[in-house]
């Protein structure tokens, strides 16, 4: 369908605005290609790689190369291999952020932590646990104040700090029961021979009090010379008050002196040993 042309009234084809004559006479007086300038301005005739390089070299024109306005661009990255990307991306993914600083180092300072604690601990146990232990066992030794307390405590601790200490006090008991011995040993006194055995009951001289403890009851049971003495000197024996090395004898007596033979006399002389 035809129209006119709105300068000269001619006929024009519909899609046109102006006539071929008004055309042609518009753009010889102006001097306006009307057809650059359309592709110029209407994007979808101009192809997208073309576009960028066009307003870059205007604004350039405009602003003068090297300008800051585009000192923030980025040029446009290589094309790499996938073994270079790789390359690349490596150093990247090792990269340590702050956040992750943060973390490492409490997690440092958290297994130094139990490290101290672990050490004091083992510190705690061989130092002031065994220095508690020396104490208490040091005070019970010198309540008991004996030769077995003392021989205890050394043997429990051989590097205790009251080491010297118990071996003095160990070698002065020594002392003491050696000198009670020599007094033991002469005695005619059953009852001292009794309390030296209740309170050196483990003493090396123990043996030798108790065979003198045996000669003494036994002597006076001979010089009794009665069922009842014999009685109780068997008595004692049996129960471990005497050692009781004469009680064979003893019950030959009693037994005689229940029963005794008409015309028979015992020999009291020769009985009357008693053992050094």
């Amino acid at each position: 369908m035809s129209q006119s042309c709105p300068l000269c009234g001619k006929t024009k084809p519909e899609e046109a605005l102006f006539c071929d004559d008004c055309a042609k006479k518009i753009q010889s007086e102006y001097e306006v290609d009307i057809l650059k300038e359309t592709e110029t301005l209407n994007p979808s005739m101009v192809e997208p790689e073309d576009e960028l390089p066009a307003v870059v070299n205007d604004l350039e024109t405009e602003n003068g190369a090297g300008s800051d306005l585009y000192s923030g661009l980025e040029s446009e990255p290589e094309y790499k291999s996938g073994q270079d990307q790789e390359m690349e991306i490596e150093p990247k993914q090792q990269i340590i952020l702050p956040k992750q600083r943060k973390r490492i180092g409490t997690s440092v300072l958290f297994g130094l932590a139990i490290v101290l604690l672990t050490g004091g601990f083992f510190i705690y146990n061989e130092t002031i646990r065994k220095t508690n232990q020396d104490s208490r066992g040091w005070d019970v030794t010198v309540r008991a104040n004996s030769v077995e307390g003392y021989l205890h405590y050394m043997e429990a601790y051989p590097n205790g700090a009251h080491f010297d200490e118990a071996q003095a006090g160990l070698h002065r008991l020594k002392s003491e029961e050696a000198a009670v011995w020599e007094r033991m040993k002469v005695t005619a006194n059953p009852a001292e021979l009794r309390n030296f055995l209740h309170h050196h009951s483990e003493s090396p001289y123990a043996r030798l009090v108790r065979t003198r403890l045996d000669s003494l009851v036994w002597v006076r049971a001979l010089q009794a010379n009665t069922t009842a003495a014999y009685s109780d000197y068997i008595m004692q024996a049996e129960n471990g008050s005497v050692a009781g090395d004469y009680i064979a004898e003893a019950r030959k007596r009693y037994e005689l002196l229940l029963a005794p033979p008409p015309d028979e006399t015992l020999e009291l002389d020769s009985l009357s040993e008693t053992k050094p």
